[in-house]
């Protein structure tokens, strides 16, 4: 099985979810630290997310955390069955809370899906939500980290980042764009990048 936990906090409780958060990890026996980045336009909240394999897991356990991470004892229980018998395909335990409720109260937004099957792993799972949370057209990653966030159109992101950056990144790069076509793809394959999402790729790109 595969988990899947984002959170959503206000940036000054950052350090109390990372406390809250080791509890659950140590149980489930996750090694990988959160992944965390400044959240929202005016960065007053943090994201935390975490993607992990599970063996076994008790749900009990994970309702409860997940109540005790957000602050909410309001969690909700979702199900996703599979069609040919009663077991569950996704199951989903959420705290939905709104940016207001989370600046004024302390709460904190919890999404924690559980998979029978792996669907993709850490580095396609932050394309692409990244790509979708910050609106943008283009997001570099090194490492899992985002290293480059651009709103422009075409090659223009990739490009200004080659032309403008003294020594290129080494390790393990990605990119999430919203739209890739034969010059995005040259640059690509010029950056030496590993794994991509696009939403749009046209024919010339994939060639």
């Amino acid at each position: 099985m595969e988990l899947y936990l984002r959170i959503v906090c206000k940036k000054d409780l950052t350090d109390v979810m990372h406390e809250r958060l080791s509890g659950l990890m140590q149980v489930l026996d996750i090694p990988d630290k959160p992944y965390f980045e400044s959240y929202w336009k005016e960065e007053q909240c943090a994201l935390l997310e975490i993607a992990a394999e599970l063996k076994n897991p008790d749900f009990t356990f994970i309702q409860k955390q997940m109540s005790y991470i957000s602050g909410n004892q309001n969690i909700k229980t979702n199900y996703d069955p599979t069609y040919d018998n009663l077991e569950f395909y996704r199951l989903e335990f959420a705290s939905y809370v709104s940016i207001p409720e989370i600046l004024e109260s302390g709460v904190a937004f919890v999404t924690c899906n559980i998979y029978k099957e792996k669907l993709m792993d850490y580095t396609e799972y932050l394309l692409r939500n990244a790509l979708e949370e910050k609106e943008a057209s283009c997001i570099l990653f090194q490492d899992d980290e985002i290293i480059m966030t651009s709103y422009e159109k075409g090659v223009l992101p990739l490009w200004r980042f080659i032309t403008e950056t003294q020594q290129l990144p080494q390790g393990k790069l990605a990119v999430a764009d919203k739209m890739i076509g034969r010059g995005v793809a040259y640059l690509l394959i010029y950056l030496g990048v590993e794994q991509v999402y696009a939403k749009i790729v046209s024919q010339t790109g994939l060639d």
